[in-house]
């Protein structure tokens, strides 16, 4: 199975929300990968859900505190474990 990524991220204010980019190492076996930003840790409510092929992804939030996680896909569409909920 993947395993979870290590994530970062970088974002720039701008009047009432901010472009944030969320970044992540590769993982190994990974052909894609899938992230969730939400409202809380449980992601019950997500804000945003991206599936990409590339290690980063820049979105316009509103201004607030979000969670967000991502997952690696393999080639056979077989997603991997969530990383930790990281808090931005």
């Amino acid at each position: 199975s993947l395993l979870a990524a290590v994530l970062g991220v970088i974002w720039l204010p701008s009047a009432g929300a901010r472009e944030t980019t969320f970044s992540w190492e590769l993982i190994e076996g990974a052909t894609s990968y899938e992230i969730q930003i939400g409202k809380s840790q449980l992601f019950k409510k997500k804000v945003a859900e991206q599936k990409t092929t590339d290690v980063r992804w820049t979105i316009d939030l509103p201004i607030g505190r979000y969670f967000y996680r991502v997952r690696g896909i393999d080639a056979e569409n077989q997603p991997g474990i969530w990383s930790e909920a990281v808090a931005v």
